[in-house]
């Protein structure tokens, strides 16, 4: 029987399993990366603990802002 035809052996494929693992090895690498975030899209990149507390401290500001304008006499 030819090779082509499905003789195993012949063709040196009984290691054929490799390529779905290895396959299955890259994708799984790929979708920690988009979750987890590239070196380029770390913490920096999406914001941490700092950028929070100052944006709270800007919003606390602007309430105060507001509040002094509302009880002054028009």
């Amino acid at each position: 029987m030819p090779f082509w035809c499905g003789y195993a052996e012949a063709t040196g494929s009984g290691l054929w399993w490799i390529f779905p693992l290895f396959g299955l090895l890259v994708m799984v690498v790929m979708a920690i990366a988009c979750f987890r975030g590239f070196g380029c899209m770390g913490r920096r990149a999406r914001g941490g603990p700092d950028d929070v507390s100052e944006l709270r401290r800007e919003f606390q500001e602007l309430k105060e802002d507001v509040r002094k304008l509302l009880r002054q006499p028009s």
